[in-house]
């Protein structure tokens, strides 16, 4: 079976399944995956899974807009 990403305009990954087809919600876009990133510390950018850096410290949250870490 194929593996789905789908993920807000943003590059957040809001789920994963796994099926015959493609098939993202209102608001969503997918694509075909089957990498082997952690899917927990990844984000898309120009259709491609890419993991996160480092998370430097408990208090710091990823900005998707920037696609860097900034303090919480």
């Amino acid at each position: 079976m194929k593996q789905f990403v789908y993920y807000k305009p943003s590059g957040e990954i809001t789920r994963r399944t796994v099926g015959l087809e493609l098939n993202p919600e209102e608001g969503e876009c997918g694509l075909p995956y089957d990498g082997n990133v952690d899917l927990s510390q990844a984000y898309v950018d120009n259709g491609v899974v890419v993991p996160m850096p480092p998370r430097p410290s408990r208090w710091h949250k990823f900005d998707y807009s920037t696609k860097q870490w900034v303090p919480d």
